[in-house]
């Protein structure tokens, strides 16, 4: 066996150690676009979902403060005050109705499974009960 030069195996392990940093580089690169891959399918297909419950959520909870506010108003104001207040809540319950009920028709399209449309048919039973009964308070409230 010949000796090799120190020149030569310098070079060598430097020359091993940037093949391996390089692929270690290229594997990387090909991880992330995976990982950005997935983040994308997930942002397509899960986010929407996540958006329109959280505007259920948020729409069903300014509706029922509106409600709490109109059948109160007969406690705090009196007369023309208390008309005008009451056709200002009935308009933004109104809105917040007409909101919550696009967001779920919205987030209907976005159902895939069989179980999810299960709850969505019945979160929309509920909600059209909820919804009768406070128009009923508020019929009987303004007799």
């Amino acid at each position: 066996m010949t000796k090799k030069s120190l020149s030569f195996k310098l070079n060598s392990s430097i020359f091993i150690l940037l093949i391996l940093i390089i692929l270690n580089g290229l594997y990387t690169i090909l991880m992330i676009n995976k990982t950005q891959s997935y983040a994308r399918e997930t942002g397509e297909s899960w986010l929407p979902n996540v958006l329109s419950t959280s505007e259920m959520s948020e729409g069903i909870g300014k509706y029922a403060r509106r409600i709490i506010g109109l059948l109160s108003t007969s406690l705090i104001n009196s007369g023309e005050e208390e008309k005008k207040i009451k056709e200002e809540y009935i308009k933004a319950l109104d809105k917040y109705g007409h909101n919550i009920d696009t967001t779920l028709e919205k987030y209907k399209k976005l159902i895939s499974s069989p179980e999810d449309k299960a709850l969505l048919d019945d979160i929309i039973t509920k909600w059209k009960a909820y919804d009768d009964a406070c128009r009923k308070a508020i019929e009987i409230k303004s007799e």
